[in-house]
């Protein structure tokens, strides 16, 4: 059996936060019409608007959100081919020392689950909390082994999102897990978009995660073959498409 993915973090932020949102995202649905992916996990989608113009644009999947009325609880959004079995969105614990911008967030995951052929399978779409400061990094990494232990939960299960750590970072049970075949950047200082507005500032001495997105799946025997997709531009992360056969 095959499932293709498409995993990317849209960086669709209220203007003025973002620029070039409308073109960023109707990039992102050639994309989708492109390589056809059976599902799409994306993150940092956070206005009503935009998940209404995916929903127009793309009749030939469903589309699972956060439960919300004037913004995008989290950011997150799944769309499948597949008609969802179940969904659930679940908000990672809050913690005193989140940050405002953080505490806006309401980051968590939000679990699919749908059935291809006579496999159900579960998929998680996931952002993690960002921070360098020392004394938060407990918070970040407490969200990583929580979201481990979910993946862990039930076979198959297929979780891709934005991590906020590089590879070496993440807990030793990622290894119980089948990873990407390639690692190669998802952010960079040579896409534009990371040298502007806020990301400028924050990327001035230097990306801080180079692969900060992933595919990971608790399938036994299988396999992910994926690829960096840098053309057309659609974010500051490049999107990623995945393979997983098993």
């Amino acid at each position: 059996m095959e499932i293709t993915i498409l995993n990317a973090n849209l960086w669709l932020l209220p203007p003025p936060a973002a620029i070039d949102n409308n073109k960023r995202l109707f990039n992102l649905i050639k994309l989708i019409k492109k390589y056809s992916p059976d599902v799409i996990n994306l993150q940092e989608i956070w206005l009503n608007k935009y998940t209404n113009i995916l929903k127009l644009n793309l009749p030939d999947y469903y589309l699972i959100k956060p439960k919300s009325f004037f913004i995008n609880k989290s950011g997150l959004v799944t769309l499948t081919k597949f008609k969802p079995l179940n969904t659930s969105f679940s908000q990672y614990p809050k913690h005193k020392d989140f940050d405002a911008v953080e505490k806006v967030a309401s980051k968590g995951y939000l679990k699919t689950t749908f059935q291809k052929e006579d496999k159900e399978i579960t998929l998680i779409n996931t952002h993690i909390y960002e921070t360098l400061e020392q004394v938060k990094l407990k918070i970040k990494f407490g969200q990583i082994k929580h979201l481990l232990k979910k993946t862990l939960e039930h076979n198959p299960t297929i979780v891709a999102g934005d991590f906020n750590a590089d590879t070496f970072n993440l807990p030793k049970g990622f290894k119980n897990l089948t990873a990407e075949d390639t690692h190669k950047p998802t952010y960079s200082l040579k896409n534009k978009y990371a040298n502007i507005l806020i990301n400028g500032i924050m990327n001035r001495h230097g990306v801080h995660y180079e692969k900060p997105d992933y595919v990971f799946a608790n399938i036994k025997g299988a396999n992910i073959k994926s690829q960096v997709i840098k053309n057309p531009l659609i974010s500051d992360h490049y999107p990623i498409f995945a393979k997983i056969t098993f």
